[in-house]
């Protein structure tokens, strides 16, 4: 009783002592853990509210503390747990529709798509008038690209409310997973535009600053960075959570633009205004690494606070020192990341990084068996399949298997740029001139400004005798080189490509001659 009267009086320490004073009388006291495990729910901390809710419902399960264990699981994003517990609430409660969507939902976000499906076509069915069960449907047949169904789905809940700023916003995602930036731009803009105030409640506010920040991310990403840093102004003005992200948008924004005296002013200005928010000392700590400033840049991030973010900060330190080029002690910090790594996923983090890391340091073997440990625990990441079948082909060893892992990966993700110049450059490694040409000229689309690329399409038309079309694309590939950050930077590539430019001169010069 007194523990609640705490919590009544939202007193947290004083209801944690005296539910923990009424355990140490009785453990099996039911209410006081229950208590207590709804006091670390509402202060935020799962991984304590969800050991007690386990005890608990393990006790005496009821629909209420299963609901609430799923949503801790849920805010730690483990959601296979919280499907498995929702499952067993649905079992006492098989009538509440709040748990049928919610496991429905659990079940997507965990990629057990198909179970999902069946749960959503069931609540379409019963309830036709509800547009959300269709626009669910759309969203797990994007996330599995079937864009055809995923349109047909959303052509769906579009009949049912043409207005819904949800099924307005699935067909952005729809077109940006189709690979149609320029139109998802437009329909986000759209959106602004019609959703435009004066004033916005907090709400509402919150839901323009993320639609403003999708917007600019979306426009950086084809090298509008004028719209987004507009874009990013505008969210600065909605409030104090949004100002942050703004800041820490507006300096990667100047980054990727290699404008990085800007980023540096930004990110000097942000510290002042912000001088706790880990977001912001990262993002300054990475503009000073991309300025050669290695050693200030792993100090500050240091000086982060410890405890349950040591392994995001082992992370970072080893992204920054990978910037200078310092493997040893990139190492180091993944060494010290894995073993704070508590889950799959998170040891898939590391084990990725490691193998970029190997890759980079030529030590083939030692990437390539990173590289598998990734694929034992998510055989569909498409990042490493093509990171390891890329790495194979530009070797010329086991090229089938590299086109198979390319391929998978292709077939993932069909608008990623990286992955299109991967299969072409595996294609060219097999003689398969045409077919690299035409995957080549797919991804300078969407990469246009990237050295590898054009340097890829240059030795293709090279090989097919086309000497001005190589030229032209190993000058490209010089100027994007110019203007690289000096972390991506390599300047034996650069030699080799002007190697190879004066060679396709030199025979340029001969067939002109003989001509």
């Amino acid at each position: 009783m007194l523990g609640r009267l705490y919590m009544f009086s939202t007193n947290s320490l004083e209801a944690e002592k005296a539910f923990n004073a009424a355990l140490a009388a009785e453990p099996d006291n039911e209410d006081a853990i229950t208590q207590l495990a709804v006091l670390y729910a509402e202060l935020g901390d799962s991984k304590r509210a969800i050991e007690k809710l386990k005890v608990a419902t393990s006790k005496n399960p009821n629909e209420r503390m299963l609901t609430l264990l799923a949503e801790q699981y849920e805010q730690l994003r483990d959601f296979k747990s919280a499907a498995e517990v929702l499952k067993k609430a649905l079992e006492m409660a098989p009538d509440n529709g709040k748990i049928v969507r919610g496991l429905a939902q659990d079940l997507a976000a965990d990629r057990q798509f198909d179970e999902a499906l069946k749960i959503w076509e069931q609540i379409a069915a019963e309830e036709p008038k509800d547009p959300q069960a269709p626009l669910s449907i759309s969203e797990i047949y994007r996330l599995k690209r079937d864009f055809p169904k995923a349109h047909a789905a959303l052509g769906k809940a579009k009949a049912l409310d043409n207005e819904s700023l949800d099924v307005r916003y699935q067909e952005v995602q729809l077109a940006k997973d189709e690979g149609k930036t320029d139109e998802a731009i437009a329909a986000l803009k759209s959106m602004l535009d019609d959703t435009a105030r004066k004033t916005y409640s907090e709400i509402d506010g919150r839901r323009r600053a993320a639609y403003l920040e999708e917007y600019g991310i979306l426009s950086r990403s084809i090298e509008k960075y004028a719209q987004a840093l507009d874009a990013f102004k505008q969210m600065a003005a909605l409030g104090p959570e949004a100002a942050k992200e703004s800041a820490v948008q507006t300096i990667e924004t100047y980054v990727q633009s290699k404008d990085l005296d800007a980023a540096m002013r930004e990110a000097d200005a942000a510290v002042k205004k912000y001088p706790d928010e880990r977001a912001v000392r990262a993002e300054h700590a990475t503009v000073l690494a991309e300025r050669g400033k290695i050693d200030d840049a792993v100090a500050e991030i240091r000086s982060l606070s410890k405890g349950e973010h040591d392994r995001e900060t082992q992370l970072t330190m080893a992204q920054l020192y990978e910037k200078g080029k310092r493997f040893p002690e990139m190492g180091k910090a993944l060494d010290e990341a894995e073993t704070l790594s508590k889950s799959d996923e998170e040891r898939v983090g590391v084990f990725f990084m490691r193998g970029a890391m190997y890759e980079r340091m030529k030590k083939y073997d030692a990437s390539e068996a990173a590289f598998r440990k990734v694929l034992e625990l998510d055989p569909e990441n498409a990042g490493t399949l093509n990171y390891l079948g890329y790495m194979l082909a530009d070797r010329g060893v086991r090229l089938d298997e590299a086109y198979q892992m390319i391929k998978k990966a292709v077939d993932l993700d069909p608008n990623n740029g990286a992955y299109l110049d991967s299969l072409g450059w595996v294609y060219f490694r097999q003689g398969k001139l045409q077919e690299a040409q035409d995957q080549l000229q797919m991804a300078i689309d969407k990469m246009a400004t990237d050295p590898t690329v054009h340097d890829h399409l240059g030795d293709v038309y090279f090989k097919l005798g086309k000497t001005r079309e190589a030229i032209a694309q190993w000058q490209a590939s010089l100027k994007a080189s110019q203007g690289a950050l000096p972390s991506n930077s390599d300047p034996e590539e650069v030699a080799k490509v002007n190697k190879k430019l004066d060679e396709a001169r030199v025979r340029l010069a001969q067939e002109t001659r003989k001509k």
